[in-house]
């Protein structure tokens, strides 16, 4: 923690005795009431019960400035800001962005191959159940994404990464082979878990002699020569940047398994969602941005 950080916390600490009794803001001024009830088109926030007062608030909004947030936010949404602790780039907002950025083509080509899959599958009157294998940022958003996005429920969707198999053999237990799609989730397409569960379903997939695996067999990362090694088919593979962290992969064809049963139009509103929410946040002045605010009322209850 540098000398500045130091410095604010010290100061939020001595602001918290202030406040320590205040069961919630309470004012007669309108305004400043106001100013605690943010809103906007998509979503409202409330935040007058935080135990902050006038004086707390005003020194929370210079912080942002103090540590240069702008000049952070806009290296975030170009895909220039570094992660400290990987030493790379991250690009989750680019995912969520209409705008066309230099060296990030493959995000923009990957959503077209998203559409046409999507667009396939409704037309294969053969294919009843996805198996996804997948694991952690990689399973969790999309695992929850499908329970919303199942409005037809044309297609069972099986999401399995135990080490155990328990939830593979279950899932295979209600599947036939000429009906099942296999997709396999691994940004590194490297780990264990999803190896494991990747062998057992091609074992399985084996006992059909007349069919061939590799058609059935999709693939999301962002090791294409792994993929390539394991027999998935490059018409198969979808790309994912490995500047694109894990807990934010649900923006990208991560979470292409929790569409099939809406379409294309679903997964594109999804992304505009986020990409409203990058713009207010973006753009907005500190005292009526959300994300920012949150995180200042958390900073100042952590130190205060």
């Amino acid at each position: 923690m540098n000398k500045k950080r130091i410095k604010i916390h010290q100061y939020l600490s001595s602001l918290g005795g202030k406040v320590s009794g205040l069961k919630s803001f309470n004012s007669d001024n309108h305004e400043l009431d106001e100013s605690r009830n943010i809103k906007t088109e998509l979503v409202n926030f409330d935040f007058s019960k935080q135990r902050i007062n006038k004086e707390a608030l005003d020194f929370l909004l210079e912080i942002p400035d103090d540590l240069n947030l702008s000049e952070s936010l806009d290296s975030l949404f170009k895909g220039d800001f570094q992660n400290s602790s990987e030493k790379r780039n991250v690009s989750h907002t680019l995912y969520r962005s209409e705008s066309y950025e230099d060296n990030y083509e493959v995000i923009f080509s990957e959503k077209n191959k998203i559409k046409n899959f999507l667009e396939k599958i409704k037309k294969d009157k053969n294919i009843k159940n996805i198996i996804s294998i997948s694991i952690g940022g990689s399973r969790l958003g999309a695992e929850l994404l499908n329970e919303f996005q199942s409005n037809l429920d044309a297609f069972t969707i099986y999401f399995c990464s135990s080490y155990d198999l328990l939830e593979l053999k279950d899932a295979l237990n209600s599947c036939n082979q000429e009906e099942t799609l296999v997709f396999a989730v691994s940004k590194s397409f490297e780990t264990s878990e999803i190896l494991k569960n990747l062998d057992y379903v091609k074992t399985w997939f084996s006992k059909a002699s007349a069919l061939d695996f590799r058609d059935y067999l999709y693939g999301i990362s962002s090791n294409l020569s792994a993929m390539k090694d394991y027999g998935i088919k490059e018409s198969n593979q979808f790309e994912l940047l490995d500047s694109l962290g894990g807990r934010y992969s649900i923006w990208s064809s991560v979470s292409l398994p929790s569409f099939v049963n809406s379409d294309y139009n679903y997964f594109s509103s999804f992304l505009e969602g986020a990409r409203l929410a990058d713009q207010h946040t973006h753009t907005s002045p500190w005292s009526k941005n959300i994300p920012v605010l949150m995180a200042l009322c958390g900073v100042f209850n952590s130190s205060a």
